[in-house]
């Protein structure tokens, strides 16, 4: 009966040896992007000119306005937030002497006006800026013939 036990023993001992030191863990993996925007090449738009067309004194209504694209190729995290805003203006095209008011506003190619959310980083989802300058009939009938210029800043913060 000894025997019987022990080779019983045996038995359990070998059959159990190979799930004794087996274990199972779960490890979790994080991470976490990264919301932010970036300009391509760098935001210079010291070359974009918006040319309006000739200005009639005479017409009392309705605008005159004029839209420039600029490639400036703006891409955000998806979902993330930019803005642009145009700064450091006047509000006033000059010759020195006479003034005409205007204004002028930034959107985004997608239709996202001064605010728009990110598409993603490919390059088929980069957003060109948009910039308007307008100025209302009537609010020139008095200045002298001549041209007439300023200049704005836009800044673009993600």
């Amino acid at each position: 009966m000894k025997k019987v036990l022990v080779v019983l023993m045996g038995m359990f001992l070998v059959a159990t040896a190979g799930t004794a030191y087996a274990a199972q863990s779960t490890v979790s993996v994080n991470a976490n992007v990264v919301g932010k925007c970036i300009v391509d090449s760098g935001f210079d738009a010291s070359g974009m000119t918006i040319n309006l067309p000739d200005l009639d004194p005479s017409l009392t209504t309705g605008v005159v306005s004029q839209t420039t694209t600029y490639a400036a190729a703006l891409r955000c995290t998806k979902g993330f937030t930019a803005t642009t805003a145009v700064v450091a203006s006047d509000d006033f095209l000059t010759d020195g002497t006479d003034n005409i008011p205007y204004t002028a506003a930034t959107e985004y190619q997608n239709g996202g006006i001064a605010t728009t959310t990110g598409l993603g980083f490919s390059m088929a989802n980069a957003l060109d800026l948009v910039v308007t300058a307008t100025v209302t009939n009537g609010t020139f009938a008095d200045v002298a013939a001549g041209a007439y210029s300023d200049t704005f800043t836009i800044d673009i913060t993600p």
